[in-house]
């Protein structure tokens, strides 16, 4: 279906983003009447998001120069401010109406961001690069073995992942799982919709 979108802005630092996103009126409708079940969760702006967003632009040593791929990424704020720095930013979802969106933000801030269609269980071996960006992937208990398998193969492929997740108590044990290979960990507070502080973790794997 066709969204009509909102614009919000961002500003991490000296980088100032205008986002394009789904209106919250129509996102709600879409909920009340049960279609395309996810859909509120790719079109909206979740605090990981906003958090690695920050980490990317306090920290841009990780994806200075790199070839940088946002799985998973929803509407791709992550993905427009690493294009500041980046030498290529491919921003993916496997919804459609995500990517276009995504595409539509990149036009409006004049940043040179490539986005395709990916399903982050069956990557193409040609699409990895230096550093792969996750935000808030691992939300669902039931795919946390599938999970682990397409990092573990993104780790062998030599790419670095940063991974930004709120500290949701379920998703313990799969974090655990990742602690040998994570070579950086910090924490960012965002403010989220209810204007509480909430934590977000970051890890850097390699």
């Amino acid at each position: 279906m066709s969204y009509s979108l909102d614009t919000h802005s961002y500003k991490f630092g000296n980088i100032e983003i205008k986002l394009r996103v789904p209106s919250d009126g129509q996102l709600f409708a879409q909920f009340q009447q049960k279609q395309e079940g996810n859909g509120l969760y790719w079109g909206q702006i979740w605090p990981a998001a906003i958090a690695l967003s920050q980490y990317l632009a306090d920290n841009p040593i990780h994806i200075e120069n790199k070839n940088i791929l946002e799985l998973a990424g929803g509407l791709g704020l992550p993905s427009l401010v690493a294009a500041h720095f980046a030498k290529t930013v491919c921003c993916s979802d496997y919804i459609e109406e995500a990517v276009r969106i995504v595409a539509e933000s990149a036009q409006l801030n004049h940043l040179n961001i490539a986005t395709e269609r990916i399903d982050w269980n069956d990557i193409p071996n040609d699409t990895i690069k230096d550093v792969i960006l996750l935000s808030d992937i691992n939300y669902e208990p039931a795919i946390f073995d599938q999970l682990l398998l397409v990092i573990k193969k993104l780790l062998d492929r030599k790419a670095k992942i940063i991974l930004s997740t709120p500290q949701r108590l379920m998703a313990k044990p799969f974090i655990e799982k990742l602690l040998p290979f994570v070579s950086e960990q910090t924490e960012i507070p965002v403010m989220n919709k209810e204007r509480r502080k909430e934590w977000i973790s970051i890890y850097v794997l390699e």
